[in-house]
């Protein structure tokens, strides 16, 4: 059963003051025992320890950080299981997936995130041209997203956790066949073009389906 938090309400302004003094100590096992202290006292512990995130004091600056971003992933990990809980099968998958972003990167801007998903699904509009074949649309854009922007499949280091996490894959431009495929996904649904992801045994892969055309796209071995 998961204990209670105190409320930190209860700890006068010395006693805070004697914490934040031992947090900024640089001996682990110190830092361990106060970590654990504050923490008890629940999320609140935030509130007064955000000032120091601007602290002189490096050390001081890391650990404050570390205990606010423990309490940032927890509400993160409340918020994303909300989200998988309320939602049916028809829901937003790029909400999911910036939610999921937060569970372990509390502090990334996934509004900007989106931002720089927009502006390559805005870069590939102006290549694309109307009545183009589904194979010229898909030439296209395979050579945006594998030789101009360098994404490709984490081949050196598959289970790398960072090549589930979209910020991380987008950062790295290195991923996983779902990380990748949900990218060439997600550009593909700014386009407004028929691209969906396809669960197939041991791999995952897009699918470009109209009233015509059917293909089979491997995101992590360069749109083959």
């Amino acid at each position: 059963m998961k204990r209670a938090a105190k409320p930190s309400a209860a700890l006068s302004e010395p006693q805070k003051a004697a914490l934040i003094s031992l947090l900024g100590d640089d001996d682990e096992s110190i830092y361990d025992t106060i970590r654990s202290k504050l923490i008890s006292y629940g999320s609140e512990v935030s509130d007064w320890l955000r000032p120091h995130l601007l602290s002189s004091d490096p050390v001081l600056r890391r650990h404050a950080q570390e205990i606010v971003d423990h309490f940032a992933r927890q509400n993160a990990d409340t918020e994303f299981l909300s989200f998988c809980l309320r939602q049916g099968e028809d829901f937003d998958i790029e909400q999911g997936l910036w939610l999921l972003t937060k569970t372990h990167y509390p502090n990334a801007n996934t509004a900007a995130y989106s931002a720089l998903l927009d502006s390559y699904a805005v870069d590939l509009r102006g290549k694309l041209y109307p009545k183009s074949s589904a194979e010229t649309i898909l030439a296209t854009i395979n050579e945006f997203l594998f030789d101009d922007l360098g994404l490709k499949g984490n081949e050196e280091n598959y289970y790398d956790p960072e090549n589930s996490y979209l910020n991380r894959v987008l950062d790295r431009r290195t991923g996983n066949p779902i990380s990748l495929s949900l990218i060439y996904m997600l550009i593909g649904r700014r386009l407004k073009l028929p691209v969906a992801g396809i669960g197939l045994p041991g791999h995952f892969v897009c699918r470009f389906q109209s009233s015509t055309d059917e293909f089979y796209i491997d995101a992590f071995n360069r749109g083959k």
